[in-house]
């Protein structure tokens, strides 16, 4: 709606006609310039008066509707000699202030006093500068809004170290966000937005379009809640707008890398099972903390002390097999189900590796042990490897072993990492042989993986499976 002008000077005259200001005109600029500003004869503002606005015969000036912004108003007399000034003079508020719409940076001038300036910073970034809040007074208004579906920030700033809120800068993070302005003539105040929203009523989110699993994934726009499909990973980004807090239910088995954008839970990389979920927000544009992550029976990171299961891989015919690396805050359980050995009567081994898997350390001094089988006691004080057992595993048909070991807090430095180890082995004579031992490692760099194999590089038969554990440390 528009506002009426009101004459800002009492200008008085008689009503019969005598003395009064016949032609005298009216001069409507933009406030502070000698540029003119249109005013209108209807309250719609689709007609535009001439500028000047010429009084009639007998001192009087027709209808006069502002449009938005602020005026410097100047009557002169019909020769144009100027009577006064009044500068600035507020033109319409509220929602008849328009619309303005900018795919750049741009700086709020007084006349776009009560406009909204929608930005789309789908091309880079877009900055909105206010204008001084000196200049724009007490009661200017101005509403930005981000109109684009892109990641990329439209930022408000004020001018020079003048404040919003106590802040420079407020930043519009994700699609229809939007702040409205109030100046005081020292700072601006925001008095309504839909980018801090209060949680005063019940929030409705929404199920967004499904999501392919990939190395960057990348959310919708169209919800809060999705479903991730695919196992194609390691999944190591998000790409998602500052601000947002979303939910991902996952179809299928990807990983997620731990990263400084990517913070997951107990800082360790995430092996997902068919119907886990997270639950994220990102901090800001592309960089998600990794609130929870809740796997498919629903337990979570409430699980403190219990064993959860990792993976189960049948053994093929190998000379060594190994775990895959282990997660930073969780101790391991691995076991060795049903194998046995191609050759006969060879010492079974175990060996860590402390980078990921590329080398197995193997040195005279790496390892102690004392390992007890079927009562006979073997032990070592300095040795390149962990003995398990000693010539008792064969190949005969009905030979076969079992073996669980259990390593803690294998991701800790500076300390000496200890490894318990028990089973058994089964062979022909028909006879068990009981396993029990304990190893440590004589150096103090992460364990990020565990070998398996034969002292004479023989293979393992294509059988069993080796199973592996983990429990989250309290």
């Amino acid at each position: 709606m528009a506002t009426r002008y009101t004459n800002p000077i009492v200008q008085l005259g008689n009503d019969d006609a005598t003395d009064v200001g016949s032609g005298w005109k009216l001069n409507f600029y933009l406030t502070g310039t000698t540029t003119r500003k249109d005013t209108f004869s209807d309250n719609a503002l689709s007609s535009a008066n001439a500028n000047p606005v010429i009084a009639n015969s007998a001192g009087r000036f027709g209808d006069i509707f502002y449009e938005s912004g602020t005026y410097k108003v100047v009557l002169t007399d019909d020769s144009d000699v100027e009577k006064w000034t009044a500068d600035p003079v507020s033109g319409s508020l509220g929602i008849g202030g328009g619309v303005i719409a900018k795919t750049a940076s741009y700086t709020v001038v007084a006349d776009d006093q009560s406009k909204i300036i929608t930005g789309d910073s789908s091309s880079g970034a877009v900055t909105i500068t206010l204008l001084a809040a000196a200049t724009a007074g007490d009661g200017f208004e101005i509403g930005v809004k981000k109109i684009d579906s892109s990641t990329t920030a439209v930022t408000v700033d004020a001018n020079g170290a003048e404040t919003i809120d106590g802040i420079t800068t407020f930043v519009l993070g994700a699609q229809y966000q939007e702040v409205l302005l109030r100046c005081d003539g020292v700072a601006w105040h925001v008095i309504a937005d839909v980018y801090n929203d209060k949680h005063t009523r019940i929030q409705a989110w929404s199920k967004g379009a499904d999501i392919a699993s990939a190395t960057t994934l990348v959310l919708g726009s169209d919800g809060n809640y999705f479903d991730v499909t695919g196992s194609t990973g390691p999944i190591a980004a998000i790409t998602v707008a500052a601000g947002t807090f979303f939910m991902l239910q996952f179809d299928s088995t990807p990983t997620l890398t731990h990263s400084a954008t990517l913070d997951l839970p107990g800082e360790a990389n995430l092996t997902l099972v068919a119907g886990a979920r997270l639950i994220c927000f990102a901090q800001a544009a592309n960089d998600v903390q990794v609130l929870d992550h809740i796997p498919a029976d629903g337990y979570g990171g409430r699980r403190v002390g219990v064993w959860e299961h990792v993976s189960s891989t049948a053994l093929t015919t190998a000379t060594s097999i190994a775990t895959a690396a282990f997660d930073a805050g969780y101790d391991y359980r691995i076991e060795l189900e049903n194998f046995s050995i191609t050759d006969d009567s060879e010492d079974f081994w175990m060996r860590i590796s402390d980078d990921g898997g590329s080398t197995y350390e193997a040195g005279g001094s790496d390892y102690m042990y004392e390992t007890i089988v079927g009562g006979t006691v073997s032990t070592s004080t300095g040795a390149a490897q962990i003995l398990v057992t000693s010539s008792s595993a064969g190949n005969d048909a009905n030979t076969v072993s079992h073996l669980a070991v259990q390593l803690n807090n294998p991701n800790a430095t500076g300390l000496h990492k200890y490894l318990t180890f028990h089973g058994g082995v089964q062979n022909n004579a028909p006879q068990i042989k009981h396993i029990d031992g304990s190893a440590v490692v004589l150096a103090t760099a992460v364990v990020t993986n565990l070998q398996f194999l034969w002292a004479d590089g023989s293979t393992f038969k294509a059988q069993g499976n080796i199973v592996v554990w983990k429990r989250l440390r309290g």
